[in-house]
């Protein structure tokens, strides 16, 4: 379809359409019909971008969209001799920083809740009151006097930090409109999260629906340190604000060769969506490789 080269004459960005024979269900049997599918090498970014439309009424199960987006895949590779990598966790941890970004963009418009991390002394002093009060078989007295609790019986003062943020959210966003929340200027909204932790327990959380917020809810709070332990999001769906509705939009990590954005069925997307989808993704990428950078530079330096 098209191709793109720099000031040096390389070529840096190739587009490809593949017409792909389908076949669909009619009323009188299946109907012959042709499926394209854009394909868009990125030399600069080292990438490949694959789309397709999700049809309905598909007759086989290999003239589906993702399964067309598979054997392009693998043309790709043995015609135009594309290689790929597994990215093992890397995308899994880009959600999760997206998510958690997210996610305390929100909590940080919550008065009380950036009054948590004062509280540490009352916290700090609740807690070895409760343990020296309690008959607990594995507390132990430490050198200073102080009554603890060995690792992996449980971070008591995490818990207890964590009760209180549930406390803060809960009663800020207590019977508040959904709509309200785009007031407060948030880039998107977290909807629902799927994760391993790290006792390999696979955890989905969501709200009623895809569009809903799930950093205000009870259940999400409670199980908001599981998540944050285990570092890594296997599925997020976030919610965009538009002119003509919300953006609804499905990261999903789960296969380590890839990773598979699907915008929400039921709207009329375009390419500044699917833009708009790759660069809320690209953005928190940058971000976490900088930070992942930063640490590095820290590390040596010691």
């Amino acid at each position: 379809m098209r191709s793109e080269e720099n000031w040096k004459g390389e070529l840096v960005r190739i587009r490809i359409l593949f017409a792909c024979y389908i076949q669909i269900n009619g009323d009188k049997g299946y109907k012959d019909s042709v499926a394209y599918i854009p394909v868009e090498i990125d030399f600069g970014k080292r990438i490949m971008l694959i789309k397709a439309w999700t049809r309905q009424q598909i007759a086989h199960e290999e003239h589906k969209a993702e399964n067309l987006m598979l054997l392009i895949r693998k043309l790709m590779g043995i015609e135009f001799k594309v290689v790929t990598r597994s990215r093992m966790s890397e995308h899994r941890e880009v959600l999760f920083f997206m998510s958690k970004c997210l996610i305390y963009e929100a909590y940080s418009h919550v008065p009380s809740y950036n009054e948590i991390e004062n509280q540490g002394g009352s916290i700090k002093k609740f807690v070895g009151e409760i343990l020296e009060r309690l008959p607990l078989k594995n507390v132990t007295v430490s050198g200073k006097g102080k009554h603890v609790l060995p690792d992996g019986v449980m971070d008591f003062e995490s818990e207890i930090k964590n009760v209180l943020e549930r406390l803060a959210v809960s009663d800020y966003f207590f019977d508040r409109d959904f709509n309200e929340i785009w007031e407060m200027g948030l880039e998107a909204v977290v909807a629902r999260v799927k994760f391993n932790d790290e006792e390999k327990v696979l955890t989905s959380l969501s709200g009623e629906n895809t569009s809903t917020p799930i950093f205000c809810t009870k259940t999400f709070m409670s199980l908001k340190n599981r998540m944050e332990e285990s570092g890594e999001i296997e599925t997020l769906w976030i919610t965009m604000d538009r002119k003509k509705g919300n953006l609804n939009l499905k990261f999903d990590a789960s296969n380590t060769e890839y990773l598979e954005i699907l915008i929400k069925y039921g709207i009329r997307f375009n390419e500044a969506d699917m833009n708009a989808a790759l660069e809320i993704y690209e953005k928190y990428e940058t971000k976490l490789n900088q930070q992942i950078a930063g640490h590095s530079k820290i590390a040596i330096g010691q």
